[in-house]
């Protein structure tokens, strides 16, 4: 979720919006908005307002594609033009804000997108200029870990690379070792907030024999063994986020309601996969072991077997690579094989939801959409993740398309609880809710309440 002030706040919930867009180019020293705005001071106020900028989640592919800005400002008197001769445009930092008339500028404005100038090119009738502008992630296209173990030579069979230690932590040295991106430029709460909880206990292990694609190894070896996937925030930091656990409480981003949907939500349903394949001890040439995870009961009452196949060359059994690796695959199963998962598509009639971005969880209540498990029709703040936003910025609309999360993010797990923690009859209240306890054989505390689980 993007972060705003009280200000922003009360401007975006009012009707009408007054938005101002600002680009600004920081090494440059420039600054184009949309409209005249005493607070913004802009190099001029040329700028058509963008289209959008799509982000979408590959869920199980442990990534999210992203789309590129484009901006036209248009070229008055040929000024842009004159700065061709002694300005270099590619690679320039490049950030779209929003704000709205009568607010402070920039403390009251978000950045809802920022990345660096791709290409610069004249429109069709050549009276304006369009920059395309990528996000940070096309770093990740390099290629990593070119210097084997000797820290001299080239990575290769006689001279390897070993990575050993905590994903999450490799991520990291991914990122700002291998890449050489500044801290700045990562969201590294995100990523130390998995290290130090669920992923605590995780180690991996690699032997690289060449150099390998930075955004394949991120995407396919560090993070889609574990259902996390990563993604550009709305101020370009790279953040890693997780598909298959979602935080308790959940924090809710945005509530969509029948008044700010248009039109009754557009529905589908995902494959269903209730047979996960695990393959993992990498020796260089194949996979020396298989875990298979099967949940009967699903393939029994849909009379399917649908199979997702994982390989990791970093998951090692003598590193409890199969006990993480079950942990993944029931947390796929609670999301995927309980029947076809619902996923709704909708657009939002204004910019009041604009802070809203992938990953995010937020509620629908709506009377015009079906509950199914209930067969009735209306919902009411059920939970949804934040899959796909497409803005449409120009026409005042945004689209979105949400993953139906409801059963698993009212449904709490506990976690393992620290050798200092007391037993049940007299833990608190708090660690109760937090912690897992021993139970008898009918599921039960010693007081008869229900025990907790882990998944």
């Amino acid at each position: 979720m993007i972060p705003t002030t009280a200000a922003f706040d009360a401007k975006r919930n009012t009707t009408p919006q007054q938005a101002v867009w600002v680009l600004t180019l920081p090494g440059l020293s420039l600054t184009y908005a949309s409209r005249a705005e005493a607070a913004v001071n802009a190099t001029a106020t040329w700028m058509k307002v963008p289209t959008g900028v799509t982000q979408k989640i590959e869920d199980l592919q442990g990534k999210a594609s992203v789309g590129s800005l484009q901006v036209e400002i248009v070229d008055v008197n040929h000024a842009l033009l004159a700065k061709f001769a002694t300005t270099t445009w590619y690679g320039q930092a490049a950030n779209l804000l929003l704000g709205f008339s009568g607010l402070a500028y920039p403390g009251d404005y978000i950045t809802v997108f920022a990345g660096v100038v791709e290409t610069v090119v004249p429109s069709k009738d050549h009276t304006a200029w369009i920059f395309s502008v990528r996000d940070k992630n096309r770093i990740l296209k390099n290629r990593v870990y070119a210097v084997g173990d000797d820290g001299v030579n080239p990575t290769s069979t006689k001279n390897p690379r070993t990575l050993y230690g905590n994903p999450l932590a490799l991520v990291t040295s991914l990122l700002e070792t291998e890449l050489k991106l500044p801290a700045a430029a990562i969201d590294t709460a995100s990523i130390a907030n998995l290290q130090n909880g669920r992923f605590a206990a995780t180690t991996m292990l690699f032997s690289l024999t060449k150099p390998v694609d930075a955004l394949t190894f991120l995407a396919q070896q560090l993070l889609m063994p574990h259902g996390l996937f990563h993604f550009a925030r709305y101020d370009g930091r790279i953040a890693i986020g997780d598909m298959l656990a979602a935080p308790s409480p959940v924090p809710i981003a945005f509530n969509f309601i029948d008044s700010n949907i248009i039109g009754a939500p557009d529905y589908a349903q995902k494959a269903i996969y209730n047979w996960v394949e695990m393959q993992m001890d990498y020796d260089g040439s194949k996979y020396l072991h298989v875990e298979e995870f099967y949940d009967g009961d699903s393939a029994t009452r849909y009379g399917l077997s649908s199979v997702l196949s994982i390989k990791s060359d970093g998951l090692r059994t003598n590193l409890q690579g199969a006990s993480r690796a079950g942990i993944t695959a029931r947390r796929i199963f609670q999301r995927y094989a309980n029947g076809p998962t619902g996923e709704i598509s909708f657009d939002h009639p204004s910019l009041q939801a604009c802070v809203v971005e992938v990953g995010d969880y937020v509620t629908v209540t709506s009377r015009l959409l079906e509950n199914l498990q209930a067969g009735t029709m209306g919902v009411t703040s059920r939970i949804y993740q934040v899959m796909h936003v497409q803005p449409q910025w120009a026409n005042g609309r945004i689209q979105f398309t949400l993953l139906d999360i409801d059963a698993i993010a009212t449904r709490p797990a506990y976690q393992y609880a620290p050798d200092t923690q007391p037993a049940w009859p007299t833990a608190t209240v708090a660690q109760r809710a937090e912690y897992l306890f021993q139970a008898n054989a009918s599921n039960q505390q010693s007081d008869g309440s229900a025990a907790g689980r882990i998944f």
